[in-house]
């Protein structure tokens, strides 16, 4: 029992520098750090089966291979500091949305916009669209026209990303990546006197969604598959272009 349970301490150990070095790494090691949470959880358990063994000296691999993780999981769960009030402020109500260009095999622009009305949004962030190429000004005066104020990123060879306001937006500062046609606003808004800061990021995709249907409903088994490896391949590409995004 206990070679084992060394041998298995000793590879969780492994794996959790492996997926702690895949940070800094490129090509197929980066997916390594996909594992980082259930590896880290796994030597936490060790950890308190070796500290329940004699001799314990093997504890400290499963605490070495969690503690390369902290970082991470702090990252992802942030504990309360004491007893949480709501701040005093003025309440907005802010909406994203990644429209497509308001286009699902026909143009939905008037529909969605119905609906965005619902939500009565203070601020309206879009992505991948409106395209001033493809949606006249007065189309965009009629269905954004509840919105006073308004930036619309226009660079060539990037995706619009824009920024619909009912409050003044006093400056914009656009972010253009090199690794994707892709942007992120930086605006600061004035709302009653004060000043707010916006970020509208529109950051490079997983390619999940693109491959869905073909792995969930296969026309056959081997599209089934070469789907999987066109995922695994995207994956890999893009879990990189974000990393040089962030």
């Amino acid at each position: 029992m206990k070679p084992l349970f060394r041998v298995v301490s000793f590879g969780l150990c492994l794996l959790s520098i492996l997926s702690y070095a895949s940070r800094f790494a490129s090509g197929w090691i980066s997916l390594c750090s996909l594992i980082f949470l259930p590896v880290a959880l796994l030597n936490l358990v060790c950890a308190g089966i070796a500290c329940s063994l004699k001799p314990k000296r093997w504890a400290w691999l499963s605490f070495v291979g969690f503690i390369l993780h902290v970082g991470n999981l702090h990252a992802i769960y942030q504990f309360p500091k004491g007893e949480t009030k709501e701040a005093e402020g003025i309440p907005l109500t802010v909406v994203t949305y990644n429209t497509h260009n308001f286009y699902n095999g026909k143009n939905c622009l008037p529909e969605a916009m119905d609906y965005l009305r619902g939500l009565d949004a203070d601020l309206f962030c879009t992505q991948e669209g409106p395209v001033p190429e493809f949606t006249p000004e007065d189309t965009i005066q009629k269905y954004f026209s509840d919105w006073k104020y308004r930036y619309m990123s226009t660079e060539a060879g990037y995706s619009s990303v824009s920024i619909f306001s009912r409050y003044p937006i006093r400056k914009v500062e656009p972010i253009y990546y090199d690794t994707i046609p892709a942007v992120t606003l930086i605006a600061d808004i004035e709302v009653e006197g004060r000043t707010i800061r916006l970020l509208n990021n529109h950051l490079q995709t997983t390619s999940v969604n693109l491959y869905r249907d073909s792995i969930q409903h296969p026309i056959h088994e081997e599209s089934r598959i070469a789907a999987l490896k066109q995922l695994l391949f995207s994956l890999k590409d893009n879990f990189q272009r974000r990393a040089r995004q962030a």
